[in-house]
Formats: C-alpha cells, sequence, structure tokens
C-alpha cells in the first residue's frame, strides 16, 4: 500500500510526522512524506526508509509581503497535489488542517483513501501572536477543516478532547486519538547533559522548560518565579519568538537567578537533554481552546525521562498528572504558585522519590510503541 503524507513543514522537527512515517514504513507500507523545502535540507532523501519530498517555493523570495504567505500556500497545495498524484497512493494522510485541500483533491481525482490527522483543534485557535499569519487566512482558516473532515475515511487526533470537539462540532465518527508520545528510549544511565554543558554543581536542582518559546506557555511567569526560589536553575531548553523578551526578564531579575536559554535542541539528544532534569513543567495557559484541549509533546517526554511534573490545570495534562500521580497542578498559573510548587518537590525528598517512580512507570506505559499501535490497526483496516 502507498502512503502520501503531507505536511506544512520542512520535517525535521516534527516528530509526530517522522513516527507515524517510521511505523509505518517498517510494518510494510511505501510511505512518501511531501514537506516545504528549506535552506541546508535536501529536496529528496530517504530517512528511516521512507522517501521524503521537499518542495521548492518559487514564491518564497516573492516581495508581496501581505499576500506572500497566501500565495506560498496556494503554491504548495497546487504542487504538493500534482507530486502526490504521481504517486498514485492508496491513502493520501493530511498533516493538519492546512494539507487537508491537496489531499482531499488528490483522493477525489485517483480514488484513494483520504486521512485527516488533526494536530490542534483549529476552531480554537489563537492567532493573538501569530503575526505572520494575514488576517484573511486567519478568517479562513477553519475553511478546509468546514469543506473536507466529512469526506475523510478516517479523522486521527491528538487528544479526547479534541476528539470529542471535533465529534460536536462536525457530527463525524469519534475520531481515532493517537497521543503525541516519544519513542520508548531507553538511556544507559543518569544524564548530567546540562550539568556538563553549563558547568552547573551537581546537587543543584533544574527546573526544565523544553519547547517553543511563544506566548502561552506561562513563560513570563515562570522567569519571574526564578527569583523568589534559591538554589535552582531554569532552563528554558527552545527558541521562539518570546526569547528575547524572556532574556531580558532574566537579567532583569539581578543576581539572585540562574536561568539558562540553551536554544535550538536538536530531536536526537533532547532525551539526554530532559533526563538531566529535575522537575519539568508544562504551564499552558488558557488563553484559547486550543490551549485548553491541548496535550503537549512535552509531559510524555518528562515522563519517559522520569522527572516530576509541574503542570497547569488543564483537562489533558491535569489528568496525566493526577491519574499517575507524577507531579502537582497548578490550578493559576502565577509566579508565586510556580514558586511554591517548586518548594512543595523539592523539600521532601521521599515524596520527589516516589514522583519520580511514578514518573518512570507512567513513561513506560505512554510510549509511541503503544499509540502507534493504534495507528497500524487504522491502516489494516483499510487494506480489508
Amino acid at each position: 500500500m502507498r502512503i502520501c503524507m503531507v505536511v506544512l513543514n520542512n520535517l525535521l522537527n516534527d516528530a509526530r510526522v517522522q513516527k507515524e512515517a517510521k511505523s509505518l514504513t517498517h510494518n510494510g507500507y511505501d510511505v512518501v512524506v511531501i514537506g516545504i523545502h528549506t535552506d541546508k535540507l535536501a529536496s529528496k532523501e530517504q530517512i528511516d526508509g521512507y522517501d521524503v519530498i521537499r518542495i521548492r517555493l518559487r514564491s518564497t523570495k516573492w516581495k508581496f509581503r501581505v499576500l506572500i504567505q497566501l500565495i506560498r500556500y496556494l503554491e504548495f497545495t497546487l504542487r504538493s497535489a500534482i507530486t502526490m498524484a504521481k504517486y498514485k497512493p492508496h491513502v493520501c494522510h493530511a498533516h493538519a488542517i492546512q494539507a487537508l485541500p491537496a489531499c482531499w483533491l488528490v483522493a477525489k481525482l485517483v480514488h484513494s483513501k483520504l486521512v485527516y490527522d488533526a494536530h490542534e483543534f483549529e476552531q480554537g485557535r489563537d492567532f493573538s501572536t501569530a503575526a505572520r499569519i494575514p488576517w484573511f487566512m486567519q478568517k479562513f482558516w477553519t475553511t478546509p477543516e468546514l469543506l473536507f473532515i466529512r469526506s475523510a475515511d478516517a479523522v486521527i487526533t491528538v487528544s479526547d478532547t479534541i476528539a470529542q470537539a471535533l465529534v460536536t462540532s462536525y457530527q463525524i465518527q469519534s475520531p481515532i486519538v493517537i497521543r503525541n508520545a516519544p519513542e520508548n528510549f531507553k538511556l544507559p544511565g543518569p544524564t548530567t547533559y546540562l550539568y556538563d554543558r553549563y558547568s552547573l554543581p551537581s546537587d543543584l536542582p533544574i527546573v526544565l522548560y523544553q519547547g517553543k518559546v511563544n506566548e502561552g506557555r506561562g513563560l513570563r511567569e515562570l522567569i519571574s518565579s526564578a527569583k523568589m526560589v534559591k538554589n535552582v536553575a531554569f532552563v528554558i531548553a527552545g527558541d521562539g519568538p518570546l526569547i528575547d523578551d524572556l532574556k531580558n526578564a532574566a537579567e532583569e531579575n539581578g543576581d539572585q537567578t540562574n536561568v539558562i536559554f540553551t536554544g535550538h535542541i536538536p530531536l536526537e539528544i533532547l532525551p539526554v537533554v530532559t533526563a538531566s532534569g529535575t522537575i519539568g513543567v508544562v504551564l499552558t495557559q488558557n488563553t484559547c481552546l486550543n490551549h485548553f484541549y491541548s496535550l503537549p509533546n512535552k509531559i510524555f517526554e518528562y515522563l519517559q525521562a522520569g522527572i516530576p511534573v509541574i503542570g497547569s490545570d488543564m483537562p489533558e495534562i491535569s489528568r496525566v498528572i493526577r491519574n499517575f500521580q507524577v507531579g502537582e497542578v497548578i490550578e493559576h498559573i502565577s509566579a508565586e504558585n510556580i514558586a511554591n510548587t517548586i518548594h512543595l518537590i523539592l523539600s521532601n525528598p521521599d515524596r520527589y522519590t516516589n514522583l519520580k517512580n511514578n514518573a518512570l512507570n507512567a513513561g513506560r506505559k505512554l510510549t509511541w510503541e503503544i499509540e502507534g499501535v493504534k495507528l497500524l490497526n487504522l491502516y489494516k483496516k483499510m487494506v480489508l
């Protein structure tokens, strides 16, 4: 069975697409992933047995500032559809809403199956910080979902709350929930990556945030909490538009803080980085329904590394923390509450050890090896 996956990025940091393509390939499927070409990456290559085609967009160098995002999107949609059609796939797999039009079109033209993989709750997206997306695209953002989701032979999403929201919005059958858990990564032992890289004392606890450095992640409050907690390092492992503001805020805190910004962390070393943390934070704020329903990858990454979690009181995040007893939930994200919660976890060594053991046990259950079986079962049914 030939499968064409389409995603509007260069695939380099899209762990979900990589895991799905790898799982299907290793189980005998012929997989091609079509994405966008960026500098220093190959236009064509093979990764873990599946083919990757990155389309060079001619419109990238155009100077129509207002319309450039729309022009680029339309060019990619057309060219990815043409590329897909040449392969005559049995399944067109759309990763996120932007890929739906091209996949729907090719599915109709070559009479193939259509799978929609909803990575986010698009109706609840917060555009307030999306400066690169013009207003007229924001206005029609959910149109592809409205037009094509009912044509999909299967809908996949990342959390139970998003699945229910899609059912309510579109009166479709309940989507298959495949959580974005990481592949099982067995470290040879405790890691000291962050301690070695930044010359930190071996007994200094590390409060770790990893992921995109954007608004709505509670990062301003996290940085502000640093001046309230003594003898703890705060590590921001990632990059994004908020990074300069956070660095300025950290400097204003003065000498009482120990805040480290690592910049971008490649996926291949992320597990080693994570495992050198002491506490992981997932402080997603309720700025929109997409955030409220989210189940961020980082919570699984923390658990697999065996580090307790401080999380916000969102349905999916709090459910994992409470059900597996792996940390603390903060009902209201504030610098003071974060500082108090850090102190609560670190002040009781026996309880910390218990949380750490619970995290390791949860991490063994929340892996891609388990979640990916749902994807394989879906495709087996499509063969029949």
